[in-house]
């Protein structure tokens, strides 16, 4: 029998981008296991605005910040990516509340996939 192990993987250089040779990388050992093209390409992924799969919750940053919900607990506990924990944070920090309101939203995970 195999044995069943709980583990959470962060997705690093998650982010669309006109010329990417990398990208939806995961972190072993100290080493970043990436998605490489064998030539930089446009990635521009048709998501919908405000959307989250897999039955995820969608919450504005504001609404985070209004329900004091930390960015461990964003970056943690939901499965967040490392980007969107990290524009969490900066709003946080910097009470940026001019960021595009299109961008301004993190999904909660809960599934364990």
């Amino acid at each position: 029998m195999l044995p069943i192990v709980e583990e959470h993987e962060n997705l690093y250089n998650t982010e669309d981008s006109l010329s990417v040779e990398f990208y939806d990388c995961v972190e072993h050992n100290k080493l970043l296991y990436c998605r490489r093209p064998v030539a930089p390409i446009v990635l521009q992924r048709e998501n919908e605005i405000w959307e989250c799969y897999h039955n995820g919750i969608v919450h504005s940053f504001a609404s985070l910040l209004k329900e004091n919900i930390s960015v461990n607990t964003v970056l943690h506990d939901w499965g967040s990516t490392i980007e969107k924990a990290e524009e969490y944070s900066r709003y946080i920090k910097q009470s940026i509340k001019s960021i595009d309101e299109i961008e301004n939203y993190l999904c909660e995970c809960n599934d364990p996939q």
